[in-house]
């Protein structure tokens, strides 16, 4: 968990890095059906 180490440096605690690596996990196949749409209008 390196990115979790970088971000406790920083000073967020855990409890938000959870947060939002969950909010992250639950877009992530929105983002990926945006990607495939941008790639095939290129």
């Amino acid at each position: 968990m390196i990115m979790r180490e970088m971000y406790k440096n920083m000073g967020i605690c855990d409890e938000v890095y959870d947060y939002c690596d969950n909010i992250i996990k639950s877009l992530h196949d929105r983002f990926e059906e945006i990607d495939k749409n941008a790639e095939y209008t290129r």
